[in-house]
């Protein structure tokens, strides 16, 4: 089985992900944490700027203090190689971890198994 793995001292969630905008079918690669506590997967502006689109759609997010927040929807077809791209609704984050452009949520991770063991974090194909 092939799949991306971290370390416990390392962060596990720094990974490449790619992105498709699904009616341009421009596609990209961004740097991107995958978060488990979080729902859904989210987008920075800097990624919409670079796929050259808009959110078609509103969205809402509640933030880890429970605040909720309002913002852009899209589509985008989400890859993190070696497995297969994903059609998601994302929504558009207002502020961003530090040098990401994306938060893949518990919406990407259920398509595929992943682990997480004494600090491994494994998303097995």
């Amino acid at each position: 089985m092939g799949g991306a793995v971290a370390e416990e001292n390392r962060p596990f969630t720094d990974i490449q992900a790619s992105m498709t905008f699904v009616r341009n079918g421009r596609k990209l690669s961004f740097r991107a944490l995958v978060d488990t506590g979080a729902q859904g997967t989210l987008v920075s502006e800097r990624v919409l700027e670079q796929l050259q689109t808009r959110p078609t759609a509103g969205g809402l997010f509640i933030n880890a203090d429970g605040s909720r927040i309002r913002t852009g929807a899209l589509r985008l077809r989400i890859g993190v190689s070696p497995f297969p791209l994903r059609e998601l609704r994302v929504m558009v984050m207002t502020t961003c971890p530090e040098g990401y452009d994306a938060i893949l949520g518990m919406d990407y991770l259920l398509h595929h198994h992943f682990e997480i063991n004494h600090g491994q974090f494994r998303i097995i194909a």
